[in-house]
This record gives C-alpha cells, structure tokens and sequence, in this order.
C-alpha cells in the first residue's frame, strides 16, 4: 500500500487589523487512487463513495483523471493529499493530487475549494 497517515499543525498568523495567531493539529490522507477500492475493504473506518467514520466521496473532487487528458497529460499513478470526510462533514479548503508517469512526477493539480461549501 502507498496510502498513508500525515499528521501535522498548521499555524495562522495575522497582523493587521488586529493580531490574532491560532495553532491547530491537523491529518492529512495521502490516497493511492488506484487502491480506494482495497482502502474500502481492509480499513475498518474508511468508506469509498459511502458513509463511514471517514470517507471519501469522488463527488467531492474534481475528476482529475478527465482533467488531465483534456490536457493531453498522460500518467500512470495519481496520488490524492487531502481531509476526508468526517462522520459525513468535510472541511477540506485544498487537496493536492501528485500525478506520476513511469516513476516520475508528471504535475501537481492543486484543487482549491470554498471552506463553506
């Protein structure tokens, strides 16, 4: 499997009109696009396209394999970074999908999407 946990803290710091700093502990999901449908069998709180403690529903991302051939951009392996749903609600302001031809890394498409939906 090359799907994997990352934890990590993201920090936000402002300085104008007010100063206000906050940290907060965050995971990201690193998803072998190609193993969503083994994730969704062996990893007793994931589900694929259904509702589970985490989830991810392919509705929720642009479909970057179309996205790509428009762009006549071939590759072989796609890897997602991004939050999942959480008991059905999803925060997830960026996701990165890391796209690799014969080993190496092709591009990187960075989805940005609204935080209130």
């Amino acid at each position: 499997m090359r799907s994997a946990l990352y934890t990590g803290t993201v920090m936000h710091a402002r300085t104008t009109p007010k100063k206000n700093v906050f940290r907060y502990r965050v995971c990201f999901y690193l998803l072998d696009l190609d193993e969503l449908p083994a994730l969704d069998r062996r990893v007793r709180l994931f589900g694929w396209n259904r509702r589970h403690v985490v989830s991810l529903h392919d509705r929720d991302h642009l479909d970057v394999r179309a996205f790509l051939a428009e762009r006549r951009i071939e590759v072989d392996r796609i890897l997602l970074l991004t939050n999942l749903r959480v008991l059905g609600y999803v925060f997830n302001p960026v996701s990165f999908f890391y796209c690799y031809r014969q080993g190496n890394l092709a591009c990187i498409v960075a989805e940005v999407s609204n935080t209130f939906g």
